[in-house]
């Protein structure tokens, strides 16, 4: 005789062993039969997506190689029109004769839709702001003017007015005193040229103005 414990342990075990058994059962005839064919259809879906998406993503590419090209062509056009604006600028800017400094026309050499050589001048610009004098000193005086000594400018439009100044170059070479000195005596002299830089905030000094200078010595 068994005890009741023990026949349940029994049934428990061939219940379990029965399950097994089932579940054996069902995969060999999966194995044996293959696939269903809701999941045979399932896996073609999959396929056909799959496809369509390929298909998608070379279109996608080849439209994207098309734009890239549209855009390096658009940008060669982009380069082309800045050089021809350019080269309009350049030619428009060598129709126009700029002075480099500010002044007044002293001299005009050239009128318009006159050609010219190159090199040919065109105005001739006085710098009224920084005028200069030429002058002339004795020989015997070379010695005592220096590079940068101070000279006072006087003139006769503008009576005990003086304008302050500083010899800016001095010739290395000697000269007879130019013609328009009056008297023969002076005339036979040996001179030196000057050139005196002078302030003229007030544009009073004009171009050809004669005037008298006062070298400062030291």
């Amino acid at each position: 005789d068994i005890s009741t414990a023990q026949f349940d342990q029994y049934r428990n075990r061939w219940e379990s062993a029965e399950a097994s058994l089932k579940q054996l059962t069902e995969r060999e005839a999966l194995v044996l039969l293959g696939p269903r064919s809701e999941q045979v259809e399932a896996q073609a879906a999959l396929v056909q997506r799959a496809r369509a998406a390929l298909k998608m993503a070379e279109a996608n590419s080849l439209e994207m190689k098309r734009r890239e090209q549209d855009i390096t062509a658009r940008q060669a056009d982009i380069a082309r029109s800045k050089a021809n604006i350019a080269l309009i600028d350049s030619q428009l800017a060598d129709t126009i004769a700029a002075s480099p400094v500010d002044g007044v026309v002293l001299v005009k050499s050239a009128d318009v839709g006159e050609v010219l050589a190159a090199g040919t001048t065109v105005v001739t610009i006085g710098d009224i702001d920084h005028p200069w004098l030429r002058g002339y000193i004795n020989e015997t005086d070379l010695g005592r003017v220096k590079l940068g000594s101070k000279a006072k400018l006087t003139t006769d439009s503008y009576p005990g007015k003086v304008y302050n100044g500083h010899v800016s170059f001095i010739a290395s070479e000697a000269e007879f005193t130019p013609k328009q000195i009056q008297t023969q005596q002076e005339r036979v002299k040996l001179v030196y040229r000057i050139k005196i830089e002078l302030e003229n905030p007030r544009h009073e000094l004009k171009s050809n103005m004669p005037a008298d200078a006062e070298i400062v010595l030291e």
